[in-house]
């Protein structure tokens, strides 16, 4: 993206570090609304000539700053870039999904007593659909500079590193990950749990409860906690980032 050339008016493109050609009509001055400093994380105007120059996937902003009126705004240029290259990481998600969820669901319920499937299953969801989008908004706040609203301008710790830092971390995980999946495949042994006896007439009504009290508690905690980290993965989704 950084050497995807820009599409941007003329203007611009001959001198982007000038106020007057990347805003043209804008007239900034003094410390308030009419700042030029509420538009340092933005390219330009977005309108001009006639014509649309922002990308509709980025954030735009009102002149003057937080109008509710306004029809005039400046945004993000776009990149000459395909959008189909993000084929290629959704489709690693969708085949990594497709071939390992399936899986933790059959050991989930094939491999466990009945009393205990609702819970090992609660905790297969924690680690699918709550544990994942937590990382994610960690390593999203840790990492917030390195995804300004203009891409392109990146940063991490003064180095030229931008959106791209989420795919190494991807990496690095996979890569300490799978040695300690071969690890624990090999210590573990795998084996079909024995049927339990059906509950006979001795039995207290306590007894006879407790496998439906526990499958509804567990999953009420796993409603709960998914609905807690709804809006991190919301989020993640917004700024272009899933890690699985």
């Amino acid at each position: 993206r950084r050497r995807s050339p820009i599409i941007a008016p003329a203007a611009y493109l001959a001198d982007p570090t000038s106020l007057k050609a990347a805003f043209p009509g804008f007239d900034f001055h003094g410390d308030g609304a009419y700042s030029s400093e509420h538009y340092a994380s933005v390219m330009g105007r977005c309108e001009v000539d006639g014509t649309q120059w922002c990308s509709n996937c980025a954030a735009k902003i009102p002149f003057p700053y937080n109008s509710t009126d306004s029809q005039v705004e400046a945004g993000i240029y776009m990149s000459q870039i395909s959008g189909f290259w993000m084929f290629l990481p959704y489709a690693l998600i969708g085949m990594g999904e497709i071939c390992v969820n399936p899986v933790l669901y059959f050991y989930a319920y094939s491999m466990t007593p009945k009393r205990t499937q609702s819970v090992i299953q609660a905790v297969n969801l924690v680690f699918q659909g709550a544990y994942p989008p937590a990382l994610t908004g960690v390593f999203v706040t840790a990492f917030a500079t390195a995804m300004p609203n203009n891409l392109n301008n990146g940063r991490i710790r003064g180095l030229p590193v931008g959106l791209e830092v989420f795919y190494y971390i991807g990496a690095f995980f996979i890569i300490a990950g799978s040695p300690l999946f071969l690890v624990a495949r090999q210590a573990c042994t795998m084996a079909e749990p024995e049927p339990e006896p059906r509950a006979t007439d001795g039995d207290t009504a306590g007894e006879q409860a407790a496998p439906s009290l526990l499958s509804a508690l567990s999953a009420s905690v796993v409603g709960a906690q998914a609905g807690s980290f709804a809006q991190s993965h919301t989020l993640a989704q917004r700024d272009g980032l899933l890690l699985s």
